[in-house]
């Protein structure tokens, strides 16, 4: 479970619904529905993508410092890996060369979209205080400021 700051400063729970990861590490493709609730176990054998498939949700979720060398599969130009968190889906697309990336659509449309360079952006930083995201780069010795409006 991940949790996202809500406007009133707690937390609350925040859970993955689905997953599609395309030639993220050792995948070729993947894509899993959850109920967004409980605990899912993730079995397999040695070399059948486990590790790949939970690497590539930190990747998503925690940015380019999650990115594993190297990222794309081999003989792949990209990897696509989707997040879907319920009220909104974070995509995130990279090359070999590492470049990102970082998509956010709201489940009513609008969609933030930006290149991850040295600041994470991370979906427990972001807040839908007043119908703003908000990014919170304190961790990494920053600030915080307007990335998007998705709820206008």
């Amino acid at each position: 479970m991940i949790t996202q700051q809500a406007e009133n400063t707690t937390l609350t729970p925040l859970y993955i619904h689905g997953l599609r990861a395309r030639d993220f590490m050792r995948l070729e493709l993947v894509e899993i529905a959850l109920d967004g609730a409980g605990l899912t176990l993730i079995t397999g054998n040695n070399a059948e993508g486990k590790s790949s498939l939970l690497q590539s949700i930190m990747a998503a979720l925690g940015g380019k410092d999650e990115l594993p060398a190297p990222p794309v599969r081999h003989g792949q130009q990209r990897a696509d890996i989707e997040v879907d968190l319920g009220d909104k889906i974070v995509k995130l697309k990279v090359k070999t060369d590492r470049s990102t990336t970082l998509t956010v659509e709201g489940k009513n449309g609008a969609v933030y979209t930006t290149a991850m360079t040295t600041q994470n952006i991370t979906v427990t930083d972001l807040d839908a205080s007043g119908g703003d995201w908000y990014f919170d780069s304190a961790a990494a010795g920053g600030g915080s400021g307007t990335i998007g409006s998705p709820f206008n």
